[in-house]
């Protein structure tokens, strides 16, 4: 649990949207050397355990997901609330197609597969990321937004 001023809330919640909105709006980049924080470089020195198949390019992800762990440390160091790294996500699993995700969440939460939305991108329990790939997420983007382009800086 986060406390800030006699305030309780679940770090998962507060942190599932903050590291959603942190994929979506870069605000650090830490190969730049622009983060302040150290707790944000402390991002980049810890690994974060990744399970995924291994035809999806196992180094494009860990990078990418140490970067939105940073962004993430580095948004609640902004706006003053005291997270450390092992307080947010340590492990993440990658789904290459959208059937295998909605497989393993459904077994996962204990929920009918129908339960699962065919536009499933991600989210976060505990401290485990649950994402489909790059191209599932634009299939799913695509679908859902035809008159929209697709770009890459959506998944990041």
């Amino acid at each position: 649990m986060l406390r800030e001023e006699g305030h309780r809330m679940s770090l998962a919640a507060l942190g599932a949207c903050v590291f959603l909105q942190a994929l979506a709006s870069p605000g650090c980049t830490p190969a730049a050397g622009v983060c302040r924080s150290n707790r944000v470089r402390e991002a980049n020195a810890t690994a974060c355990r990744l399970e995924m198949p291994p035809e999806l390019g196992r180094d494009l992800y860990r990078r990418e997901i140490q970067e939105a762990l940073a962004r993430v440390l580095a948004w609640f160091d902004e706006n003053g609330l005291a997270v450390g790294r092992d307080e947010v996500v340590d492990s993440c699993v990658v789904f290459a197609d959208l059937a295998a995700a909605r497989r393993r969440l459904s077994r996962h939460f204990g929920i009918p597969e129908a339960r699962i939305p065919d536009g499933f991108s991600g989210t976060v329990d505990g401290k485990t990321l649950f994402v489909v790939a790059r191209e599932t997420y634009a299939r799913t983007y695509k679908r859902l937004y035809p008159d929209r382009p697709w770009s890459d800086r959506y998944y990041q």
